[in-house]
Parts: structure tokens; C-alpha cells; sequence
């Protein structure tokens, strides 16, 4: 099973929708909150099932503040992470993924992507479409694949610049002086 998962969007359904087409083919789309845009337009991008939370901007859509699915019978918490203060720490939210025996626990909320493949819980942000904060500022998303034997891994994405190849750091260290 190949799942999409982005976050962080604020108001760009169309760096979603070059994100969705850039993956090339899935089963699964989740949104981990901040989209700040068309909700109906972002949910008519995929013709799968998908899973969107709320973000500290999505006041007033509807959209559930938390999430818990299964999926190749992995437990995953969907969260933006803002309620669970990510932008401190993850013990919190750590502690309540391993209290409630869930295998991954997705946040969004810091633009920062990050994986930590811990003995009882994954910790994941796919980074931020619009606003990224890391080193470099690549726009990021996260292509996660899971078996039906319980295998999981996750494919970093840097969402390609329209009409060009974005340039990353090691094409920099290559340059010509």
C-alpha cells in the first residue's frame, strides 16, 4: 500500500495537486492540517480514500482535530500536533502514541521534516509545502509504503520546481568556482 502524506499546505492546493501528481500512483492521501484553502477542491485531487485533520488554521472546517486509522495493520495517529505541543518536544505526543499502542504517529505544525524510527513508536512530519523552515528550504512531503507483512518504509519527497530541476546542495558542491 502506497500512502501521500502532506501537511502544512496554508492556502497552495496547487503545490498539493503538484505534489499528488508527482508521486505518480497510491491508495492512501492524508493531509495533516494548515490547509487554509478549498477543502472540497483539495478532496476532489484523489480518487482514494483520504484522511485530512485539522490545523491551528483550519478553524471553522469540520475537519476532526485527531485522527487514529489502521491501515496493513499498523495503528496511525493523524494529528497537526499544535494540541501536542511539537513545537517543544515530542515526548508528549511520544507518550500518548505508545500509551494507546499506536505504531506511527504523524504531526505536521513545526515545517521541519521528521522521521525517528523509535522501539515502540514511529514519529513522522512530512515537512511543509509552502512554508519550509529546515536548512535549505525544500518544499517536502512523505511517501509512505506498508506491506501486508507489516513492513513500513517512508520516501523523503522535495517537491520539483515548475519547469525546472531544483538545484539541491550536492549539485552546489560540484560547481565550477
Amino acid at each position: 500500500m502506497r500512502v501521500v502524506i502532506v501537511s502544512d499546505s496554508h492556502g497552495r492546493n496547487d503545490y498539493v495537486k503538484r505534489a499528488i501528481q508527482q508521486a505518480g500512483a497510491f491508495d492512501v492521501f492524508i493531509h495533516l492540517g494548515d490547509i487554509e484553502a478549498d477543502l472540497e477542491e483539495l478532496k476532489g485531487m484523489v480518487d482514494c480514500p483520504s484522511y485530512i485533520v485539522a490545523g491551528n488554521n483550519d478553524v471553522g472546517t469540520g475537519l476532526p482535530g485527531t485522527l487514529t486509522i489502521t491501515l496493513e495493520g499498523k495503528k496511525i495517529f493523524l494529528t497537526h500536533g499544535h494540541r501536542h505541543g511539537v513545537n517543544y518536544d515530542l515526548k508528549r505526543l511520544g507518550l500518548l502514541a505508545v500509551y494507546n499502542n499506536i505504531d506511527i504517529a504523524m504531526f505536521g505544525h513545526t515545517h521541519y521534516p521528521y522521521l525517528d524510527r523509535g522501539d515502540d513508536v514511529i514519529l513522522l512530519n512530512p515537512g511543509s509545502l509552502t512554508y519550509p523552515r529546515q536548512e535549505g528550504k525544500a518544499r517536502t512531503f512523505m511517501i509512505m509504503e506498508l506491506t501486508p507483512e507489516g513492513g513500513v518504509e517512508f520516501y523523503w519527497q522535495e517537491l520539483e520546481e515548475e519547469g525546472r530541476r531544483k538545484q539541491s546542495w550536492l549539485d552546489k558542491l560540484f560547481e565550477a568556482p
